[in-house]
């Protein structure tokens, strides 16, 4: 088992990469990957001696979700995005498009998934997007 963060010292990061001995064993039986997020990927019969790049997806994802937004009195901002329902939607908020913050996560179980934004009181200007991964 390995938790892997970045920015954990002080003037650098640490490698992102997990490195696991395998003894006399040539391949992992069952790779289990527990994302931030909540989803879990598990990848069967993974050979040894080998890198792999491995990207946070959900299986089942056949259309992107539209997402609407509005801004209640108080300045929150509402985000509700609407898709396929059973999947993990991650909500992120940007300043200049180029640096995307995550700032929620929320399962859609009946066709829209909703994140209530209260700190964007604090910006007169922010992007949002949703991603499904």
């Amino acid at each position: 088992m390995r938790e892997i963060s970045g920015g954990s010292r002080q003037c650098s990061q640490s490698d992102l990469r997990a490195h696991f001995g395998l003894g006399d064993a040539s391949q992992v039986d069952l790779l289990r990957i527990e994302w931030p997020s909540g989803i879990v990927q598990e990848i069967p019969n993974v050979q040894g001696r080998q890198i792999l790049t491995i990207t946070e997806r959900q299986a089942g994802v056949t259309n992107t979700p539209s997402l609407t937004a509005s801004r209640s009195v108080n300045g929150t901002v509402l985000l509700t995005a609407a898709g396929q329902t059973n999947l993990r939607y991650v909500f992120e908020a940007s300043l200049n498009l180029a640096q995307w913050t995550k700032i929620g996560v929320r399962t859609n179980l009946t066709g829209t998934a909703e994140f209530a934004n209260s700190t964007a009181i604090n910006f007169p200007q922010r992007f949002y997007r949703v991603l499904v991964p």
